[in-house]
């Protein structure tokens, strides 16, 4: 089935769409050309530290072991004699 010239320009426009919308740049800071145009870094960072600070909080909550619940303190301040 051969390739039309419609079919063509349709996916070139869809391919542009992904690179400029949806697709994160490393050499701008993984950010879309179409951000880095409306000058929004400065809020998408403010949503990326956001999510990452959530993201640090449920970690160390899963990774941080129950303390044990003592009966007795484990150090006396009272001296034995030897």
């Amino acid at each position: 089935m051969p390739l039309l010239l419609d079919d063509a320009k349709r996916l070139v426009e869809q391919y542009v769409a992904v690179y400029n919308e949806k697709r994160l740049h490393s050499a701008i800071g993984y950010f879309t050309p179409q951000d880095m145009m409306a000058r929004r870094q400065a809020e998408i960072h403010v949503a990326r530290d956001g999510k990452l600070e959530q993201v640090r909080e449920r970690r160390e909550l899963a990774e941080r072991p129950e303390l044990p619940v003592l009966s007795k303190p484990l150090l006396s301040s009272k001296k034995t004699a030897a």
